[in-house]
């Protein structure tokens, strides 16, 4: 009797496995199928490619498109044409050069037949004979070239220098004040002024450069910051920055001239070291008020933000019981 079973499910395992090979055998050729069409569409969209870029020569370069004219032109009329086009274009930037008289438009002239692309392909002797270009003046062009690159390079090494003293920044010395750029890490400065007095500073130190203020925030070194609040080690109280807020909002209204409180403290005293001058009792410049420009909007009534503090109630849990409890708080109300 069990030999009988044991025949009988080998007999529906062998069913069981031919019906699966079969469904297989199925999905493989449908595959084959799917596969042989997509590779003839690839065929064909490959094709139209080649056929496009052939009648389109945009992608070709120089060289490439010269070997396929000499190579697939059947007749001349496509290599006379090319030759025709470049003579007559040579031509025209000769006589154009010659005759302007504008050194601009002959230096654009000039770096624009001693570009790269020519240098690669060795066109560069070919071009000065053609246009009667000298070397001598290729060269004064490569060495103006060379000449900006060094006095931009001594700039900014002057701007460097400038900016990582101690006067100017201060250093930090925390493991993570770190900043990175192009995969190199510096230890972060912090500004100890803004950067307009530091350029002013910066053209008094060097009268002879002649240094923008827009071209100095561009050549200050990335790891040379302005503090936030949080990296500040300066007063930042509440007197402050009331008087702060007070001098952004007269400068908005057009009353002073400048928003930097140095400028302003310098102005009215004679010298910010001196312990007479910032406890007013200088005999020099005691009770000296700051000038004012815009005295048509003394009258005006307008909001300013300042910090206040107030006291206000709190509910406070104490021993599972509720209470409301007087805080004093600082916040910044307008």
């Amino acid at each position: 009797m069990s030999t009988v079973v044991y025949f009988r499910q080998k007999k529906a395992g062998r069913k069981k496995i031919r019906k699966e090979n079969s469904k297989l055998h199925r999905e493989i050729q449908k595959l084959k199928s799917l596969l042989k069409d997509e590779k003839k569409q690839t065929d064909k969209y490959r094709k139209r490619l080649k056929r496009s870029q052939r009648n389109s020569n945009v992608s070709e370069s120089p060289r490439s498109r010269t070997r396929r004219q000499l190579k697939h032109a059947t007749v001349s009329s496509e290599v006379r044409r090319s030759l025709l086009l470049h003579h007559a274009l040579m031509a025209n930037i000769k006589d154009t050069f010659t005759t302007t008289k504008k050194k601009a438009h002959r230096r654009v002239m000039s770096q624009t037949v001693t570009g790269k692309i020519l240098k690669k392909y060795g066109l560069q002797k070919e071009i000065s004979k053609t246009l009667h270009l000298s070397i001598k003046r290729k060269k004064s062009i490569e060495e103006g070239k060379m000449k900006y690159r060094s006095l931009c390079y001594k700039l900014q090494q002057d701007i460097v220098s400038f900016l990582t003293r101690d006067e100017s920044s201060r250093l930090t010395a925390g493991k993570a004040q770190t900043i990175t750029r192009g995969k190199k890490k510096k230890q972060k400065r912090f500004l100890n002024h803004t950067l307009k007095n530091l350029h002013r500073k910066f053209l008094t130190e060097y009268p002879q450069s002649t240094l923008s203020y827009s071209l100095f925030c561009r050549l200050r070194p990335f790891w040379v910051v302005h503090p936030t609040v949080a990296d500040r080690e300066t007063c930042l109280c509440k007197v402050h920055e009331n008087f702060s807020f007070l001098a952004e909002k007269l400068h908005s209204l057009k009353i002073i001239k400048s928003v930097d409180l140095e400028d302003m403290l310098t102005s009215v005293s004679c010298s910010t070291n001196s312990k007479d001058c910032m406890y007013n009792v200088c005999p020099h410049c005691k009770g000296q008020e700051y000038a004012v420009v815009g005295e048509d909007n003394l009258q005006k009534h307008v909001l300013i933000t300042q910090w206040s503090t107030e006291t206000v109630l709190r509910e406070k849990k104490s021993d599972g019981v509720k209470e409301m409890v007087p805080m004093r708080i600082t916040a910044k109300l307008l």
